[in-house]
Formats: C-alpha cells, sequence, structure tokens
C-alpha cells in the first residue's frame, strides 16, 4: 500500500475544493479520523455555551484571528 505524505496546507486546499455536502460529511467523520474520544466531543459541546457571550457585533471583529 502506497502512502501519500499530503502537507497540512495541500489537506486544507483540497477539504476548500470539496462541495458543501463532501465538506459535512468529512465533519461528521473528522473527530474519529483523528481519534477524539466521544468523552471529549460532549465536554467540547458543552463548553461552546461557556463563549456565547461573544456573538455579538461588537466582537466580531475577532472572528477571523
Amino acid at each position: 500500500m502506497q502512502t501519500s505524505t499530503l502537507s497540512l496546507l495541500e489537506v486544507e486546499r483540497a477539504i476548500k475544493k470539496f462541495e458543501p455536502e463532501k465538506q459535512r460529511k468529512l465533519l461528521v467523520r473528522l473527530p474519529r479520523l483523528l481519534k477524539i474520544k466521544l468523552e471529549d466531543l460532549e465536554l467540547l459541546k458543552l463548553a461552546e455555551q461557556s463563549f456565547k457571550f461573544w456573538e455579538n457585533k461588537e466582537d466580531s471583529i475577532y472572528d477571523t484571528l
């Protein structure tokens, strides 16, 4: 089996070229591919609520950092 050594930038460029539906499918599979535990994902989801106060127009300038 031949392995390919893609750079992170090449992977990012490839993903950007995907159709939105294919990007969504990748997003669903990504935690398993990255070997992220279900418990960790659940904790991240819970933590999202802590950052809701930053979802406002005044702080939107920081969204692209």
